[in-house]
């Protein structure tokens, strides 16, 4: 999980020119230690500066992000290394916090990013299996101010994974839904971890306050949802 501000807020506070910060992403994007420290050495950034950009380079733990957080002085930067932080404390609640890294480097190639950028890997695949983030900014384009995020999951990279890891689900197997609200968000992660922990496939649903109680079961039996149950406040 990255954040593009990490990498936007040094660049800014650094006097980057936008064709040296170019290539400096191109070389952070590709993993290029060397190369982006030699783009940093001809821009003549300061040490500070220098320090900064190099994490933009390393995969971190909480532990990393938390102890590189204090080396930051610009807002931009500070409040990207806040938000990985709380997004981590958000998954930590699911129980999911040992597959959380954070990779202060991840640039897309899609400028269109404007916050949290995240990428999912798993065994028996060579490269990421979901890629996403935060794009508040696209949508004014056609028509419709708003934020939003998206991400992409790769079918047929997820099937070859679970085939490799022997996980891979037969057709027609049963599907139970847990919705919750924020009241009911710990009550209702420990169900589904109680209820997976029995080999049952389950998805947790964060309730959309447009859809009452009623339209979420109508909705479950028409697309064959065996099991449902509702943990929070429903009227």
């Amino acid at each position: 999980m990255g954040e593009v501000d990490f990498f936007k807020g040094v660049c800014e506070e650094a006097g980057l020119e936008d064709e040296i910060v170019e290539e400096l992403r191109e070389q952070i994007s590709v993993k290029n230690y060397y190369g982006a420290e030699e783009v940093l050495r001809r821009a003549g950034v300061a040490d500070h500066y220098m320090k900064l950009l190099r994490h933009a380079g390393d995969v971190f733990t909480i532990e990393d992000l938390t102890a590189a957080r204090k080396h930051i002085t610009n807002v931009r930067t500070m409040k990207a290394a806040d938000r990985l932080i709380q997004v981590y404390e958000l998954v930590k609640k699911y129980g999911l916090e040992e597959y959380i890294s954070f990779d202060l480097g991840m640039l897309s190639k899609f400028h269109y990013y404007t916050g949290i950028i995240f990428k999912a890997f798993t065994y028996g695949v060579g490269d990421a299996i979901v890629k996403g983030g935060r794009y508040d900014s696209l949508l004014r384009r056609f028509g419709h101010d708003a934020p939003a995020v998206g991400c992409v999951f790769l079918l047929d990279d997820i099937q070859s994974a679970l085939r490799s890891q022997g996980e891979a689900k037969e057709e027609g197997e049963s599907v139970s839904w847990i919705v919750y609200d924020e009241g009911g968000r710990e009550e209702a992660l420990e169900e589904i971890r109680k209820l997976r922990g029995r080999g049952l496939r389950v998805s947790g649903i964060y309730r959309n306050k447009a859809m009452t109680k009623d339209e979420y079961v109508d909705y479950a039996g028409r697309n064959g949802i065996s099991y449902i149950r509702f943990y929070g406040t429903f009227e």
